[in-house]
């Protein structure tokens, strides 16, 4: 066999991981994009939800409008967005030294702790489901 007598353009994408791309480049930047975020949500799943692939349109603003609380609301927005401070989010990014619940109970804190399962937090639970309760109740 001769030796090759070719070169690849100056401009041909390259890859380090998969090579020259020599063609379909939009599909081989969304694949990967794809990978990349894959892989950073597979290292910090709890830390956000992946958005690119979702619908453009913006979220109804019921949950915020229409809350009971301005303190619900703003709770609401930061539990879906990855930025209520729990200690397991404060630990991950280097904000505490453990991830153990703040008030004591001996389990790690998470948005599903405290909301569902932590012991000290079931006084507040069952305050707001009582006005939960008494408020539909009337209507």
């Amino acid at each position: 066999m001769p030796t090759p007598t070719f070169f690849m353009n100056s401009f041909t994408v390259h890859s380090a991981s998969d090579g020259w791309i020599e063609s379909n480049i939009p599909l081989y930047i969304d694949a990967l994009m794809a990978r990349s975020c894959a892989k950073e949500l597979g290292i910090a799943p709890t830390l956000r939800m992946s958005t690119w692939a979702h619908d453009k349109h913006p979220p109804p603003d019921y949950p915020y409008t229409r809350a009971f609380s301005a303190h619900s609301a703003a709770v609401q927005l930061y539990a879906r967005s990855g930025q209520l401070a729990t200690a397991d989010l404060l630990f991950t990014r280097g904000k505490l030294p453990d991830q153990g619940c703040r008030l004591g109970c001996g389990e790690d804190e998470s948005m599903r702790h405290i909301f569902v399962k932590c012991a000290c937090y079931q006084q507040w639970r069952d305050e707001a489901c009582e006005q939960v309760v008494d408020k539909t109740t009337l209507k």
